[in-house]
Formats: C-alpha cells, sequence, structure tokens
C-alpha cells in the first residue's frame, strides 16, 4: 500500500518524506558500524584484545587456550564501509545474520 502510494506521488513532498521513513525505519545491516560498535559486539561474541600491528587492531577468539580467529581493524572516527564489515564479518567467522540481528536490537 505505501509503495503504491509513493510511486503515484512521486514528485510530492509527501513522496520525499514517505522515503526518508522507509529508509529511517529499515534496519542498517551493515552500514553505520563504527569501531565501537564493531569492538562491542566482538567483545559480546568473545573476542578480546590482542594485539596492536602497524596501525591496526587486532582483536581474537580463544579456543582450547589458543587464538582461533583474528579480526583486524583499523580504527577510525567515521563509519566502515559495507565492503570493510564483510571483511570484517569473514575473518570473524560469525555469520552475516547475526551481525544484522545484533545491529537490529
Amino acid at each position: 500500500m505505501v509503495l503504491k502510494l509513493a510511486t503515484s506521488c512521486k514528485n510530492t513532498s509527501l513522496f520525499r518524506i514517505i522515503q526518508w521513513a522507509y529508509s529511517a525505519l529499515m534496519p542498517k545491516k551493515l552500514n553505520n558500524w563504527s569501531y565501537q560498535r564493531v569492538t562491542d559486539f566482538l567483545k559480546e561474541h568473545g573476542f578480546m584484545f590482542f594485539d596492536e600491528l602497524k596501525g591496526r587492531r587486532v582483536w581474537t577468539k580463544l579456543q582450547d587456550g589458543e587464538p582461533d580467529k583474528f579480526v583486524e581493524l583499523n580504527v577510525r572516527s567515521d563509519k566502515y564501509s559495507a565492503r570493510t564489515m564483510k571483511g570484517i564479518i569473514r575473518q570473524s567467522g560469525i555469520v552475516e545474520e547475526d551481525w544484522v540481528e545484533w545491529a537490529s536490537s
């Protein structure tokens, strides 16, 4: 219904309001992840700070007392791109759906 309404009034300010509301209510998925949010997520999933190498901070998850997974993060004040987040997710070994679910909670 909203989509029908939006397509019928493309040139009006109502359409812009609907677009804004839709994007504001959609889960952010892999967008808008800051260093702090990523590290909070990693901590909640058993990772801990390991070392700093060439300006990057390395987080690890231990298995049987030995480092198992490593995630390298570039410390930044802005947000990571979706492409960078996919790399972080791949390194963590945690499925993308868990990241998205955590972000929307």
